[in-house]
């Protein structure tokens, strides 16, 4: 849904997967402009994810934005739970058949890969693409913010453009400014849609306040809804304590890339159709029972928060997290405030 929301916006996107025959499906299927483009590789490994890498630094040479949008479900508890109303009215409750059900619900291997898709993927992922996001910046002229905290270099021949503070509180060596610069890569230039990003405005904080400010390069973390969850119905302790982890890591990585103007914000859909939720067992019309808007997600209910994190209305967001989910969070015990 986010590939289809950008996609068919204009941008350029490129959807990776490991199986090679789905994400061709996918880009088949949903292309409106041509520029979904399929590239096999495994975000839980960091030799492929090293390729993937050079392959859009060759064919583009840097992004604008980066979604980590992988995420697996493991360890699927059954929908009820063994109670202590269970056994005889006549004798003592035996907590044995829930604490099988706990025990046998998956394995701690189920737990590790959850984490590692739902967790440290997202962590290497990102930090795999932050050169090309940082050249993405960089094309526009978006230099990192704390070089304004630079003393004033004099005594240099000028080059070009001087990048300097609007107040006239600090400037940058012009021509260190020029030749951080990276040349414009050549054709075919991939970037977020005309309405979705600039390439002619330098660094916000360097703009008379009559220009409005465009997007810095940018990381969306899809996480869940469920990572809020606390209730005793949650369908998987493990996706939920990763989620949760997910979302932490969201937000944390706003601050740790402040310093590079790269920003971090975190989606958390709720009930929507996926290959995750479209199983025997787990399906969007079951879950979306407890919605209490009735109904799952659909593409329209993503493709806002996606194309307003994206785009410039967004531009000053910064380690937010989005909850999309009908209101479901709200009407279970949650960490959710």
């Amino acid at each position: 849904m986010v590939a289809t929301t950008l996609e068919n916006n204009g941008a350029t996107v490129y959807i990776i997967g490991r199986r090679l025959e789905v994400i061709e499906k996918a880009a088949k299927e949903n292309n409106r402009f041509g520029k979904l483009i399929p590239l096999q590789g495994d975000v839980t490994c960091r030799q492929s994810l090293t390729k993937l890498v050079e392959t859009v630094r060759t064919r583009h040479g840097y992004i604008d934005l980066l979604v980590n949008n992988a995420g697996i479900a493991r360890n699927i508890l059954p929908s009820q739970l063994p109670s202590p109303l269970d056994g005889p009215a006549d004798a003592p409750p035996s907590i044995k058949a829930f604490q099988s059900v706990l025990w046998d619900t998956g394995s701690p291997e189920g737990f590790a890969e959850t984490f590692d898709t739902n967790v440290t993927a997202v962590y290497f992922t990102t930090v795999a693409f932050l050169e090309l996001l940082h050249l993405g910046n960089l094309r526009r002229g978006d230099l990192p913010p704390v070089m304004s905290l630079r003393p004033p270099v004099v005594n240099k021949e000028p080059c070009g453009n001087d990048f300097s503070n609007d107040q006239g509180s600090a400037s940058f060596s012009p021509s260190e400014a020029c030749h951080s610069l990276p040349p414009r890569p050549s054709s075919p230039l991939a970037s977020l849609p005309a309405g979705l990003s600039s390439t002619n405005f330098p660094q916000a904080a360097h703009l008379p306040e009559r220009c409005i400010p465009q997007p810095t390069s940018h990381v969306i973390t899809i996480s869940s809804s469920g990572s809020f969850r606390i209730d005793a119905r949650v369908l998987s302790i493990s996706y939920t304590m990763a989620k949760n982890a997910c979302t932490h890591l969201g937000r944390l990585l706003a601050n740790l890339l402040a310093d590079w103007g790269i920003r971090s914000n975190v989606l958390c859909p709720g009930v929507f159709p996926s290959e995750m939720t479209s199983t025997q067992h787990l399906t969007p019309a079951l879950l979306a029972q407890s919605v209490p808007l009735g109904r799952a997600g659909v593409l329209s209910d993503i493709s806002g928060p996606i194309l307003f994190l994206a785009g410039p209305a967004g531009a000053y967001v910064n380690g937010a997290v989005w909850l999309v989910d009908g209101g479901r969070v709200g009407s279970v015990a949650s960490s959710y405030h």
